[in-house]
């Protein structure tokens, strides 16, 4: 098993999360999800947008994290750095943080 990192921040700028109203629902960029009865985080991200006339079609990833905030699942390209080696310390606190921001509509 490889040394694990630990951050204090996502492996992510702002620039890259997204966040989104669905059907009057807010969807933040940093959540905290329940899988099979377990704690997990997931980190939003775009990684494509395309227009056509006025509408725009925006394509989304994620990273997953497990209860610890190591993270167990990233976008495509990006596993062989992050998979298994990085923990993001204090997820919760940026859980908190996301909660009512919005980015990259």
């Amino acid at each position: 098993m490889p040394k694990v990192v630990e951050r204090d921040w996502l492996p992510v700028g702002t620039s890259e999360l997204a966040s989104y109203d669905w059907l009057g629902t807010f969807c933040p960029a940093i959540s905290k999800i329940k899988v099979n009865g377990l704690d997990r985080y997931q980190v939003r991200i775009i990684v494509g947008r395309s227009w056509r006339g006025a509408t725009s079609n925006v394509s989304y990833d994620y990273f997953e994290l497990d209860a610890t905030g190591l993270i167990i699942s990233s976008p495509r390209g990006r596993g062989k750095e992050f998979n298994q080696k990085v923990r993001i310390l204090n997820m919760d606190k940026h859980v908190e943080w996301a909660k009512d921001k919005y980015f990259n509509q």
